[in-house]
């Protein structure tokens, strides 16, 4: 049933990946998806419930804090997601929050906004489109790490959740 459900959400992943890259907006029913496996994950992880407080809390001070700094940016506040951050992105971080411990998720979001902004860069050098398809390219990261974990290649800073 694990591995049943690791496929799932690689598959989810994969369509979430599509989506992005293919429309820059992704349909909340692959989220709904990709968040219910990844739930089914924690809980056979029998970890505590303050792992996903503290995950959740990491994600909240982020948006304050990029808020924030957008609000002394502007000099104004206005709605960031509409500008800067997409909403799919944020509902994204919240689907997968459970496949982390909370200083593993650190790693995954640190790591992924690196590697995104790179791939970003690199491909779409000559492209006029200015938004990053963030949550597709970490749905591909996200695969990537699954895949070779459940190959057994490496293991860079996951836990049992997955």
């Amino acid at each position: 049933m694990l591995l049943f459900v690791q496929i799932a959400l690689c598959l989810f992943l994969g369509i979430v990946l599509w989506q992005d890259l293919k429309d820059r907006a992704v349909h909340w029913v692959f989220f709904l998806g990709v968040c219910a496996a990844a739930s089914y994950l924690f809980y056979v992880s029998n970890l505590p419930i303050q792992v996903l407080v503290v995950n959740f809390i990491f994600l909240a001070l982020l948006m304050a804090g990029l808020g924030a700094y957008l609000f002394l940016k502007e000099g104004r506040l206005f709605n960031f997601f509409k500008t800067h951050f997409g909403i799919g992105d944020l509902v994204f971080f919240i689907a997968i929050a459970p496949l982390f411990e909370p200083q593993k998720f650190v790693l995954f979001f640190i790591s992924g906004m690196v590697l995104s902004g790179l791939f970003h860069f690199i491909i779409s050098r000559k492209k006029e489109n200015s938004t990053i398809p963030l949550a597709g390219y970490l749905s591909g990261y996200l695969i990537l790490l699954i895949g070779l974990k459940l190959l057994g290649i490496t293991e860079p800073f996951y836990t049992s959740i997955l």
